[in-house]
């Protein structure tokens, strides 16, 4: 998924974004990110499922209810 993110100097000065270019992920965890990133914590907030989070797992990313991306399409994606 292409992602953009812009941080301003002062979210610079009091944070500390590092992320490898090639984890797995979905746009179901977007909320997750933005929330780890906004510092938002609450019951329905999970931070492994934030890209810039150091404890990211990835997950099986399905597609249409039961295919699984990275099998059927593995061919595609190399």
């Amino acid at each position: 998924i292409p992602m953009f993110l812009w941080q301003s100097k002062d979210y610079k000065k009091t944070n500390s974004i590092k992320n490898k270019i090639d984890k797995r992920y979905m746009t179901d965890d977007m909320i997750h990110t933005i929330a780890n990133l906004c510092h938002v914590k609450s019951n329905e907030i999970d931070s492994t499922r934030s890209i810039f989070n150091s404890n990211y797992k990835e997950r099986k990313r399905i597609i249409k209810t039961n295919i699984d991306f990275d099998t059927d399409f593995s061919s595609v994606i190399k």
